[in-house]
């Protein structure tokens, strides 16, 4: 039945026709399509995985053979009704779209539509679109009844985003009012708004031309207020403010309140004052008697904001009603904070899928937002579970456990400490306001019991965060970073199997001294506004302050004349990588997200081998969807029914594409294209086929496919992934494209089980 819910034009009446395709012709590129589609009164029906169109599919279904009551409920949630050609509503939409582009500032617009209908009640519509002559700024006036203003409006006129020769865009005149209101305000005028400005375009002098006069306070409406520049008179914080008690109560609330004054500010409490006031205001841009600032407003909004122990943040001025000189009014500034639990505990029950092997886990995690009186973030987790391991166990494996039915356990705890500020070097006040920096310590201790070995990596961190000029941009430096991982048990059937391959490296004791720095930026894309650009890159270097150090304090050799601290050997690298990713919104909440990835470590001097946690892999939920996780790579080496799929490599390039599309409800849809591989840096006995060749790495890239099915649950969202295999580098030369061969085994594929998106 649901085959014949598939005809589109099913429940299309007689003499009807359904919209299949819609085009739009236009001569001008700098009008958006995406605009224009607002004004647009019907477009066809969606369509999930390019081609097909599913909702109208469901909406047919629900419709056809006997009614029922889920068939109804069905149709209801999931279907979309057909858009069945309406020329009226069409020559509406051509009637919104030439008032549009008269906005745009083309007044000789003309729109018009045309149609194709075809057989099986089907119709296409296009779109014609001619913009005819735009409408060019001749030249530019200034009216403003106020001498101050009109000096800093005229002083800035250079940035003005409107100019002799440029097209009289409403939307740009918008702008720009905001603009100079933006100018105006960080320049005291606090009551200064955007209704203070006019425009006024006269097009009679000169045939597509017009001279625009922008006036400041023509209105009568203008205030007193809005043409006066204030000053702060007091700062006040009212650091436990209840906005419900606050309604209740009225005036009679503040008047409940124990003050302390400090260095010039007030600071209201009910009880004793939770926080210091340096850290408060450290976060706040704004002084008493400086003239009002819009921007260090702002400024101290995303302070406040950015101590992460405040639930809500509101910032109230009031006119004190009096002049502090002839120009200057006053203002009192009001910083009303109601802050977040001071302490929290959560505990957390989490399933694990992870190269096909299931399991359970919990988290215990506790969290204190003040400290130390200074809104320090402690975050301690407690993190055990267990796991069911896919591999052969044999009984006279010395000291190996079974955990029935799960053989595989790890328990490990984590505490760190965020401070609001560098601890040390001393950073002067202005680099705290505007970049909001952030001292983060980090120690971590986690303990592995596998079927085959038991490992312990202990972890201390000391790190800088800071944001950029733009909030979007982050800066992470961690200066210290140490990394001790020891190998308690490693059975001798395991040992003996790994001896004197690849694998041997990653089931050693070694230490990692590191220092990295990683830049990372997510804002809209600067020609797309609807779209979003990420980007991070990260370099990292370890073990060359040991390695230079180790003659000097005799640090001791092991059997490989290779320094050891601890009995443990340090690793010594550099490591390069970067992320970037594109995300293209499209028609009724679909998207297409690309990504980038490339990555480098190499290691030299004390081992020539990266650190096993070092090493980049291919595979799994969030890389190359058709293999499971560490099984592909490197290069064109195949390790075909292993044991131990643990495939890592020095160099790592990796390519997708995903279509993300809504289905019902809270189901997300998504089709994928991954491509990529890793690489070895240096020969290796065992897998030679597997070292980076710059002429001939593409002929090593694996490339998968698959459909993928999502839960957003808001607060999270649960991922299936199925991938499939289209060409696998580890097959011979000749054969390497699964995909069409007719031969599909268990292994040209993998499902995939992810929280969150993958990239």
């Amino acid at each position: 039945v649901f085959i014949t819910g598939c005809r589109p034009t099913r429940m299309v009446p007689a003499n009807e026709r359904l919209l299949t395709k819609m085009t739009i012709n236009k001569e001008v590129k700098s009008i958006s399509e995406d605009d224009l589609l607002g004004y647009i009164k019907q477009k066809p029906n969606r369509k999930i995985l390019v081609f097909f169109r599913f909702h109208l599919a469901v909406y047919n279904f629900s419709h056809s053979g006997k009614e029922r009551k889920w068939k109804n409920k069905l149709g209801d949630i999931v279907g979309e009704e057909p858009v069945i050609f309406d020329p009226y509503q069409t020559q509406k939409s051509c009637d919104q779209i030439r008032r549009y582009l008269i906005s745009k500032g083309y007044p000789d617009a003309r729109v018009s539509f045309d149609t194709v209908p075809l057989r099986s009640k089907k119709i296409h519509l296009t779109y014609r679109i001619s913009e005819g002559n735009p409408l060019l700024i001749e030249k530019m006036h200034y009216l403003i009844n106020d001498e101050k203003v009109q000096q800093y409006i005229l002083d800035d006129t250079l940035n003005s985003l409107l100019k002799p020769g440029h097209i009289l865009d409403i939307d740009v005149i918008q702008n720009e009012r905001n603009r100079i209101t933006s100018l105006l305000r960080n320049k005291g005028y606090y009551f200064f708004s955007r209704d203070d400005i006019n425009y006024k375009a006269d097009t009679t002098q000169i045939p597509h031309r017009v001279i625009l006069t922008t006036e400041v306070f023509t209105n009568k409406d203008s205030t007193y207020a809005a043409r006066s520049t204030y000053q702060l008179n007091s700062i006040n914080f009212f650091v436990d403010f209840d906005p419900k008690k606050a309604m209740e109560l009225g005036n009679e609330y503040f008047t409940q309140f124990n003050m302390t004054e400090y260095k010039g500010y007030r600071f209201f409490h009910s009880g004793k004052l939770l926080y210091h006031p340096k850290v408060l205001l450290r976060a706040i841009s704004m002084q008493p008697g400086q003239l009002y600032t819009q921007k260090y407003v702002n400024a101290s909004y995303r302070g406040l904001t950015s101590l992460k122990t405040f639930r809500l943040v509101n910032l109230q001025f009031s006119d004190t009603g009096y002049n502090v000189t002839r120009e200057n009014r006053m203002l009192d500034a009001f910083l009303l904070l109601t802050p977040l639990p001071r302490q929290s505990y959560q505990i957390e029950a989490v399933g694990t899928h992870s190269s096909g092997n299931l399991g359970v886990g919990g988290n215990l995690i506790y969290q204190n937002r003040n400290t130390f009186r200074r809104a320090e973030i402690l975050d301690i987790k407690l993190h055990g579970a267990i796991e069911r391991q896919t591999v052969a166990i044999e009984e006279n494996d010395e000291q190996l456990q079974e955990f029935l039915p799960f053989n595989s356990m790890e328990i490990g705890g984590e505490s760190s400490l965020f401070f609001h500020t560098f601890l040390f070097p001393f950073t002067p006040e202005k680099f705290n306001i505007v970049h909001h920096p952030k001292t983060t310590l980090t120690a971590a201790y986690n303990f592995q019991q596998r079927p085959d070995f038991s490992r312990t990596i202990s972890n201390v961190t000391f790190g800088y965060v800071w944001e950029g000029k733009n909030p979007n941009q982050k800066h992470f430096v961690n200066p210290i970073e140490i990394n001790f991982v020891q190998l308690p048990f490693v059975s001798k059937k395991f040992r003996n199997s790994i001896r004197g391959t690849f694998l041997e490296n990653s089931y050693t004791d070694h230490l990692v001294a590191l220092g990295s720095y990683t830049y990372s930026v997510s804002e809209l894309h600067p020609f797309g506004s609807r779209d979003i650009i990420f980007f991070r890159s990260t370099v990292e270097s370890a073990g060359n302050i040991l390695n230079t150090a180790a003659p000097y304090f005799n640090l001791n050799k092991n059997e490989d004349s290779i320094y050891t601290v601890l009995k443990s050997p340090f690793a010594q690298y550099m490591k390069f990588e970067s992320d970037f990713r594109y995300f293209k919104n499209l028609w009724f909440g679909q998207k297409l997200v690309y990504r980038l990835f490339a990555g480098l470590g190499y290691p030299y001097g004390n081992m020539k081998v990266l650190p096993f946690e070092k090493r980049y892999y291919c595979g799994g939920a969030n890389s190359i969807r058709a293999w499971q996780v560490r099984s592909l790579g490197p290069g064109s080496f195949g390790n075909p029914g292993t044991r131990y799929a643990n495939q890592t490599g020095d160099i790592k390039l990796e390519a997708n594409l995903e279509y993300r599309f809504k289905l019902f409800w809270m189901m997300e849809g998504a089709l994928f294209v991954d491509a990529g591989n890793i690489w070895d840096i240096y020969k290796q006995e065992d897998r030679e086929t597997g070292v980076f060749n710059p002429e001939t790495f593409y002929q090593d890239i694996a490339i998968g496919t698959g459909l993928g099915l999502r839960f957003d649950f808001s607060f999270f969202i649960f991922r299936f992934d199925w991938g499939l295999k289209v060409r696998d580098p580890s097959m011979p030369a000749g054969s390497r494209i699964i995909i069409g061969d007719g031969q599909l085994s268990r292994g040209d594929h993998a499902f995939n089980i992810g929280i969150g998106y993958p990239f």
